[in-house]
């Protein structure tokens, strides 16, 4: 069965048997007669070896590294000095190492004796045999203490009551690890039984959360605008399943795209939730998007009172391609970037409250001209604040670099270039924040507007 308390066990009954048989002369007439001097060190060496193999049986039998730690360990320092006593007798000093050997015997068993009653006090059923063994241990003995110091007259049928209270708690020792391994088996079944639980809880979870990913993505746009004039690429990639962070086109006519990005504090289906109210808030308020402070204004209306703990934070920007301008709010989000042609960075963050949080927040925005070839870049703050080695984040700089490095090429590109030099700085497979981005890239033919409503793609 592998349990090691058996061999313990075993160690035990033998060196009680060999304690016996040097107390009797049993062993010095069979089992070693030509050996004067170990038979003189026999004794001492077996009795104190013996009170070692008892505390360290305790300790295992007993579970007491859970059931009693503290108690657990003074059982074990008598039973060390014990061994100590042991291999010491072996070179002398027997008279007084048998009396040492005695003191820690009376204490070590007194210790095991309080560390099983307070085991079984718990409800630690094996521990009932193991009182009744050595409650038989120390009645025994104590007859035959009272027998050796002449106090009370021991009538000739108890002269083996010693072989006859080891015998009997050899037996209910045997009872109770049998009574153990029905306690562990127990144990493992139970334990099992929620392991099953858990595991079909996790599955039931992660088919929750995959239904939750395909609801949540359907939500987002399912591709970038389409206009003349334009460029567009964006990414989304949650911490986990689902995310906190959104993202929005509102095309109001042809020739005005409506950007909105937002980040909700917290993670996870909390944060999911929040979003996808976002995105209702949004649809009802499309009329409003000509305004970023309105918008934002009436998507706070929406959401205020509903998010628990939660905040939002958003940016939200009206790029006008016929009048090539960029109006933008911001509600406590991370600034806009827009890079020139001659990679000339702007950082544009218009004063805003967060959203959620305060019933009539006031939200200033601000309008900025457009030229051929300028880079607007919207984004979430997963970006910035993705942590590498030694907790040092990828920062705002390091976002501006990658611009000017990618200053030539297109938004995709610049796209799959940003979000695989996040997962390279962080190490990791995941990120520890959701990451949400979307490029816009302001081409020379801003203004040949196409017939009727922008296409998705």
């Amino acid at each position: 069965i592998r349990d090691s308390n058996f061999l313990i066990y075993v160690v035990y009954v033998i060196l009680f048997g060999f304690t016996l048989s040097c107390h009797t002369g049993f062993a010095f007439q069979y089992l070693w007669p030509d050996s004067v001097w170990w038979n003189k060190h026999s004794h001492t060496f077996f009795s104190a070896m013996i009170g070692f193999s008892m505390c360290l049986f305790c300790y295992f039998f007993l579970d007491l590294r859970t059931q009693a730690p503290r108690l657990g360990l003074l059982v074990l320092i008598p039973g060390s000095l014990a061994s100590l006593v042991g291999i010491v007798s072996l070179s002398g000093f027997l008279l007084e190492l048998a009396k040492i050997n005695n003191a820690l015997l009376i204490l070590s068993t007194s210790l095991v004796y309080a560390a099983a009653w307070q085991v079984w006090a718990k409800g630690y059923k094996p521990a009932r045999f193991f009182l009744l063994s050595f409650s038989l241990v120390i009645v025994t003995g104590i007859i035959l203490l009272l027998g050796a110091r002449g106090l009370v007259a021991v009538p000739q049928e108890l002269t083996y009551v010693a072989q006859l209270g080891s015998a009997i708690e050899i037996i209910l020792l045997s009872l109770g690890l049998g009574d153990r391994i029905n306690v562990m088996r127990a144990r493992t079944d139970l334990l099992e039984k929620e392991a099953l639980r858990r595991e079909t809880e996790i599955k039931q979870m992660e088919m929750e959360l995959g239904v939750a990913r395909q609801i949540q993505q359907s939500i987002l746009p399912q591709g970038a605008p389409v206009l003349s004039g334009i460029r567009v690429a964006a990414r989304y990639e949650p911490m986990q399943a689902v995310g906190g962070d959104f993202y929005d086109f509102y095309p109001v006519s042809n020739s005005m795209l409506c950007v909105l990005i937002a980040d909700v504090s917290g993670h996870g289906i909390p944060a999911a939730l929040i979003a996808s109210m976002l995105k209702i808030a949004g649809a009802e308020n499309v009329s409003r998007a000509e305004s970023p402070s309105e918008f934002l204004l009436a998507i706070n209306r929406v959401i205020l009172g509903k998010q628990s703990d939660h905040f939002v934070t958003a940016g939200f920007g009206v790029i006008d391609i016929s009048k090539r301008t960029l109006t933008y709010a911001n509600a406590g989000h991370p600034p806009l970037l827009i890079q020139s042609k001659t990679g000339a960075i702007r950082r544009l963050r218009p004063l805003g409250r967060i959203l959620g949080i305060f019933p009539n927040p006031s939200f200033a925005h601000e309008t900025v001209e457009l030229l051929d070839g300028d880079r607007i870049v919207f984004y979430t703050d997963g970006i910035i604040e993705a942590s590498g080695e030694d907790f040092v984040q990828f920062g705002q700089e390091r976002v501006e670099m990658l611009l000017t490095e990618f200053i030539n090429r297109s938004p995709e590109e610049l796209s799959d270039a940003l979000l695989q030099r996040l997962h390279d700085w962080t190490g990791a497979t995941s990120l520890d924040d959701d990451v949400t981005f979307v490029i816009v890239d302001i081409g020379p033919e801003a203004g040949a507007i196409s017939e009727g409503i922008p296409e998705f793609v």
